[in-house]
Parts: structure tokens; C-alpha cells; sequence
């Protein structure tokens, strides 16, 4: 349960920010993918949260490993964004 919150989590945020890389110019993009990263985090501790009882070691290397792969995909796109060019 606890794996399945967090890839949900970091899916949606990356589908989110697929949608936002058409919508948005370059600098605006990354403005807007960095300002998000807090706001992910709250979620994915939401996630873990919301898996029920589960040790305290396993929770927090989800929500850092989740972090991780958000972070991962906000790199990639930004690149991919600057690559495509201005907007």
C-alpha cells in the first residue's frame, strides 16, 4: 500500500508537469516545477500517512526515495524544455 500511494503521488506529478510543458514557456515551467517540489512533498508524506501502520524507517525511505523521483522528473522535463526552446 505504502509503495502504491507514493508512485501515485509522483505519477501524477509527472503527467502534471508533461500537461504543464505544453501549457507553459521555458521560464515559467521551471518557476512553476520548483515551486511545486514543497508541495509534492507534503503529498507524498500525505501517501505514507495514508498506508496504514508501517515502520518508521520503511515510511521515510519512501517519502525520500518518492522525493527522489520527483525531483528526477522535474530535472528531465526542464531539460526537455530547454532542448525544445523558448515555448
Amino acid at each position: 500500500m505504502l509503495f502504491r500511494n507514493i508512485t501515485s503521488v509522483v505519477a501524477v506529478y509527472a503527467v502534471f508537469l508533461g500537461v504543464a510543458r505544453y501549457v507553459l514557456p521555458w521560464p515559467k515551467l521551471c518557476s512553476f516545477a520548483f515551486l511545486a517540489l514543497p508541495g509534492i512533498l507534503w503529498f507524498l508524506c500525505d501517501a505514507a500517512d495514508a498506508a496504514g501502520p508501517v515502520p518508521d524507517k520503511k515510511r521515510v525511505a519512501a517519502v525520500v526515495a518518492g522525493f527522489a523521483a520527483a525531483l528526477a522528473a522535474t530535472a528531465w522535463f526542464a531539460v526537455a524544455a530547454a532542448l525544445k526552446g523558448g515555448g
